[in-house]
């Protein structure tokens, strides 16, 4: 057992002798009210109701996320309509999220996300350790659709918020311990309190996970893509007068799980490879080379804010270092030798805002400032061409938004946000023969006018309609490529942009009973980025490709058909097309115009249905079934919409048993996923072939289980 892993121990015991010291005083359990849970958003820089908020957005609580087995990014997709979230091909750790037809498949330097990712209010730029388990979260906030004007660059697709508990004076804390599938063991514990009464609290909290891999090796019997995650993150919170308050946050994450190590189904010509059949098994692999994998990033916040009423002003600082090394083989070209992909990316990042907030009875709004500093490094050093990158990026923005309520119940809503950012880049290609000179020097400056307008109609204290129209933008940037008589300099490509138009209805009524939200929406694209395979190699490049037309709607019921029955769920419909004529290359490296594709990462139907049971038995405490079916219609991985690389229709069943103590503090519970055990891939990788085409596959996980043991105080 590692030094972390026994670090991680240690907080979760405490927590629990430290709860059971104290359980004499702890409350009772709450009577089941049969009412939806009322949910505080920030999604317009303020504080207010979930149903109050003319944005498309699902929001969840510690509660929700505990009930439905969401423990980070990746499991919340089944629950969001019109979302996918995958792991990249190769990077375990990488995210690869998809919202509404627009995402970003490649983890690296050079490759930005189309759906931005928050912590405390802070940027999180890399797709590489954008998963974050959680623990200590107190919401999760998913914002559909671009986001230009409050949250700026790279939210041209939506945005994903996560907010951590706020220190508390009074002492609470929770821990729990689970066991599982292919000896899966996780550690959580949280605690937190005073540390000078009434002016200044602390938390500390920590996570670990480890898993056997679910993949063997037949020709060594080993394992592949295990797991093994830490984490940790200690905030203050310092409150010297009843006006102004500072919140410090501090976290470390290392992540030392394996690659994400793919099987081969098809192999180019001449390798002799038996295992790569179309219908293999899907959890063994006999991909050999060198495979490496580990992630550290920490990170610092710091939110401070002043109340001077009716303005608030509010300071967000982040500062964080993340350093990814990834080896991996991908795939066969010759028989027993491997290509693959390596990198070794340093970034560091500083961002600041500031901004001030208004609120009176009929004017509501902020105004801020924002400044965004990332550099980069990436040395590629293990499969050819060998390579350094520089990157450094510099935006700064100023934005605005708000309403007015022009007759009683009616607002308008009013936003611009002015962005304008450069884009630096070198590089050095150690083996290239066409130059053999580091290239450095390069930039591009851009910039964006994004701005917002819509109304908003409380029609009755039940129903809020809104109508919005919304601008956002993807920052433009550069591509790494061999120097050639084709390519003699690094290829830059420009901002993806969007025009987005939403409708949308929330209702909560029935004695609160019932919530249901539905959103309507058509985005148009310009200068949609994707990715471009040179014809007759294995390198692609990011190139604006086409311009795009998304739309869709989405539906997000929450039902109470008695106290202690609840049926909830969504459902997405999407469809979208490309509105110009753009070149792409097939399975067989041919340039076509790919004009009549699919966009890849568009789910057509995607919907769950889940019922929770609590029963009120003539025993102490209480108990709890959970039960949800989620459906994912057929979806393209790549651009020419290759069938190999498609993921298939799929239905997933998810299960779970829960009982607490009447005390409210002891947790059991038996949880298991996907138990059908359906064999699925949810990202594989082509490679061209004029003859035999090469795809690898990467599989989601078969049928879990786990036990989990809680102590909350």
């Amino acid at each position: 057992m590692n030094m972390a892993r026994i670090g991680i121990a240690g907080i979760t015991a405490l927590t629990i002798f430290s709860g059971a010291a104290r359980e004499a005083v702890a409350d009772t359990v709450p009577a089941k009210s049969g009412t939806v849970e009322e949910v505080t958003v920030t999604a317009q820089r303020r504080s207010e109701n979930l149903q109050k908020s003319p944005v498309a957005i699902s929001a969840f609580t510690p509660r929700t996320l505990d009930e439905r087995q969401i423990a980070n990014v990746r499991d919340a997709a089944a629950q969001i309509p019109g979302i996918m979230i995958q792991t990249t091909t190769g990077v375990s750790n990488a995210a690869r999220i998809f919202l509404r037809g627009v995402g970003q498949d490649n983890a690296g330097l050079l490759f930005d996300p189309a759906v931005g990712v928050y912590v405390d209010g802070v940027y999180y730029p890399r797709i590489m350790g954008a998963f974050f388990d959680f623990f200590d979260i107190d919401r999760l906030e998913v914002l559909r659709g671009p986001q230009g004007t409050l949250y700026g660059r790279n939210t041209s697709g939506g945005a994903i918020k996560i907010e951590t508990k706020r220190p508390t004076m009074d002492f609470t804390g929770a821990g729990d311990i689970t066991y599982g599938s292919f000896n899966r063991l996780d550690l959580r514990g949280y605690v937190s309190g005073k540390l000078i009464d009434g002016v200044l609290a602390g938390s500390l909290s920590a996570i670990s996970r480890e898993r056997d891999g679910i993949t063997t090796d037949p020709n060594y019997d080993r394992k592949l893509n295990n797991k093994d995650y830490q984490a940790v993150r200690g905030k203050l919170l310092f409150t010297p007068t009843a006006k102004f308050e500072a919140t410090l946050g501090v976290d470390y994450i290392i992540d030392r799980s394996d690659p994400f190590v793919g099987s081969q189904i098809t192999t180019l010509p001449g390798v002799v490879n038996p295992e790569a059949t179309l219908n293999r098994d899907y959890f063994s692999s006999e991909l050999r080379g060198r495979q490496e994998q580990k992630l550290v990033t920490y990170g610092v916040t710091l939110n401070a804010k002043y109340d001077l009423d009716p303005v608030t002003i509010n300071s967000i600082t982040g500062y964080r270092f993340m350093r990814s090394e990834v080896v991996i083989p991908i795939a066969y070209v010759a028989t027993g030798v491997a290509t693959g992909s390596s990198f070794d990316v340093h970034d560091d990042v500083f961002s600041q805002e500031l901004n001030a907030t208004y609120e009176s009875r009929r004017v509501k709004g902020v105004v801020g400032a924002y400044y965004f500093k990332e550099d980069g490094r990436d040395f590629e050093y293990q499969f050819a061409p060998f390579s350094n990158r520089y990157r450094t990026n510099t935006a700064y923005a100023v934005y605005g938004q708000g309403s007015f309520e022009i007759i009683d119940n009616v607002n308008l809503i009013g936003g611009l946000r002015y962005t304008t950012e450069t884009a630096d880049y070198g590089q050095f290609f150690y083996t290239s023969t066409f130059l053999k000179t580091p290239q450095l020097g390069f930039s591009r400056k851009f910039s964006a006018s994004t701005p917002k307008a819509g109304i908003e109609w409380q029609a009755t204290p039940d129903i809020l309609a809104y109508f919005t129209f919304t601008k956002g933008f993807k920052g433009g940037g550069w591509n790494a490529l061999n120097p050639s008589a084709i390519f003699p300099n690094p290829l830059s490509y420009a901002p993806e942009k969007v025009n987005s138009y939403e409708a949308g209805v929330k209702f909560q009524g029935f004695n609160n009973r019932l919530r249901a939200n539905v959103a309507l929406f058509q985005a148009d694209y310009t200068g949609m980025q994707l990715p471009v395979f040179v014809p007759g190699t294995l390198s692609s490049y990011t190139s604006n490709a086409a311009g795009a037309q998304v739309k869709g709607i989405e539906f997000e019921p929450t039902w109470y058909v008695t106290d202690s029955v609840q049926i909830y769920g969504n459902l997405a419909i999407t469809d979208g097309k490309y509105t110009s004529a753009f070149p792409c290359t097939d399975a067989f490296n041919v340039l076509q115009d790919c004009s009549n594709r699919k966009p890849k990462g568009i789910i057509p139907t995607k919907y769950l249905i889940g019922v929770s049971f609590t029963p009120e038995l003539a025993v102490p405490g209480q108990w709890r079934f959970n039960a949800d079916l989620g459906h994912n219609d057929k979806y393209f991985n790549n651009v020419a919409n290759s069938p190999l690389v498609a993921t298939r229709d799929l239905n997933l069943v998810n299960l779970s048993v829960a009982y607490t103590t009447s005390d409210n503090h002891w947790t059991f519970s038996a949880e298991g996923k996907n138990v059908t055990d359906q064999r699925y891939y949810g990202t594989a990788l082509q490679l061209g072939n004029a003859v035999s085409p090469s795809v690898t596959i990467y599989p989601n996980d078969p049928a879990t289980w786990a036990f989990r043991v809680k102590y909350q105080f």
